[in-house]
């Protein structure tokens, strides 16, 4: 099974792990200062034009890029997630890592091929460490309010 790790910067030494053929780190900040701008978001997903600054694209931060699929990068984030069987979300329980979550569920919920495709977990919440538990994959219904262990 082809498999995708979707992460927030919480979640870097998933790249490690070896559990996906790629994890692909998120950097935006939702916690203080003004939002970015809706145009800007949907940029940032989109495919890689020459109108976006270095930093504006979804790939552009975070990421080892194996030499296999490294000509995908500047596809939408949409595109580059369709060969994949499985993409996982981990997301950390701390506000900020939710933010970037429901940002994240609410692109991909407007387009049904990966949004089938994805399960969520958490990375690192305190009971399923204190407890000895590995975090538990979930598949998200995007018609009700995804909650996650924390």
């Amino acid at each position: 099974m082809k498999r995708l790790i979707l992460t927030s910067s919480s979640g870097f030494g998933l790249a490690k792990s070896g559990l996906a053929e790629i994890v692909v780190a998120f950097s935006f900040r939702f916690q203080w200062g003004p939002l970015p701008s809706p145009e800007m978001l949907a940029a940032y997903f989109a495919a890689r034009s020459e109108t976006l600054s270095p930093g504006d694209h979804w790939s552009d931060w975070g990421i080892r890029w194996p030499s296999a699929i490294r000509n995908r990068k500047d596809l939408s984030l949409i595109e580059f997630c369709e060969p994949y069987d499985a993409i996982e979300l981990w997301f950390d329980p701390s506000p900020e890592d939710q933010l970037q979550l429901i940002w994240l569920l609410d692109h991909l919920r407007s387009h049904s091929g990966p949004a089938q495709k994805t399960q969520t977990a958490p990375c690192g919440g305190r009971s399923d460490r204190d407890e000895g538990r590995s975090p538990v994959a979930v598949r998200p219904r995007f018609d009700e309010t995804v909650r996650l262990r924390g």
